[in-house]
């Protein structure tokens, strides 16, 4: 008996560390809702390590159906437009952009492709690459 009350410590530190480790956070809220702010179009020129940034203000329309709409400064950098979306709750949402044209090149950024994201219930900040490796795309944006 006397064995066992001194061995018992040992035991529940080894089941402790059996144990399933806690889940790390990640994005568990899908993000749904009218986000403001601005989106940054961040270009490493070839000749200079010096960033080219341009900066417009969009408004973001999430809808819990997975549809989404883009508005806002669409007049010069960035194409208003409008599709599905898909997330998973670790880091990415996927836009299917509607209006993204089938031929050529866009002149305006379109809200298409895969973007990581992180999202805490009021501020919402996509990532994403164009196909040229010197081109970042950044939307910092904020629930209303």
């Amino acid at each position: 008996m006397n064995r066992l009350f001194y061995l018992s410590p040992l035991l529940l530190i080894f089941l402790a560390g059996c144990s399933k480790n806690p889940e790390i956070p990640g994005n568990k809220q899908k993000p749904v809702g009218t986000f403001t702010g601005q989106f940054l179009y961040i270009h490493v020129p070839a000749n200079s390590a010096k960033l080219d940034t341009s900066i417009a203000n969009v408004q973001l329309v999430m809808n819990s159906n997975n549809t989404y709409a883009i508005t806002g400064d669409t007049s010069v950098l960035h194409a208003g437009s409008h599709g599905n979306y898909t997330y998973d709750t670790d880091a990415e949402i996927q836009f299917y952009d509607a209006t993204y044209p089938t031929t050529g090149t866009p002149t305006k950024t379109h809200l298409s492709g895969i973007y990581t994201f992180a999202y805490d219930g009021l501020f919402l900040n996509l990532t994403g690459n164009s196909p040229l490796d010197t081109v970042t795309y950044r939307y910092n944006l904020k629930k209303n």
